[in-house]
């Protein structure tokens, strides 16, 4: 579930995935069988969401969670639709994902520490330098 919110970490965990995907192919690392283990073990990593419909079909829901029996329900809570799918800031104004986005980097930027933000940077110096040292 990503520790905080599974929404926002898709903003990191996707381009992260598609990267290590285009640089296995790129250097003839993957096979069928291990796509095939990597693909299980990130839905093993789903899991946790198989117990919201177990819990409801013996548990009365003790927190607002909602009851998990039926899939629509089930998707509606996966999905957050009561709060706004992949919405990134709380607000009452229609708004676009990059305006929201924007938003959300602003207020991540003056959250995260001075030495966040050097080793945002050095670790990007490092990925451009290993990248194009690669390249040639």
């Amino acid at each position: 579930l990503s520790l905080t919110n599974q929404h926002t970490s898709v903003l990191y965990i996707a381009p992260t995935a598609l990267w290590v995907l285009f640089t296995l192919y790129k250097y003839d690392l993957a096979d069928t069988m291990s796509l095939f283990q990597v693909g299980l073990r990130g839905l093993a990593g789903l899991s946790p969401y198989l117990q919201l419909p177990i819990s409801s079909l013996f548990f009365k829901a003790r927190v607002s969670w909602g009851d998990h029996r039926l899939f629509s329900d089930f998707k509606k809570h996966l999905l957050r639709e009561d709060f706004g799918t992949f919405r990134l800031v709380s607000s009452t104004e229609q708004s676009t994902l990059w305006d929201n986005f924007m938003v959300y980097f602003n207020d991540s930027s003056r959250e995260l520490t001075v030495v966040a933000w050097i080793l945002f940077v050095v670790g990007m110096i490092i990925a451009l330098i290993w990248g194009s040292s690669k390249t040639t």
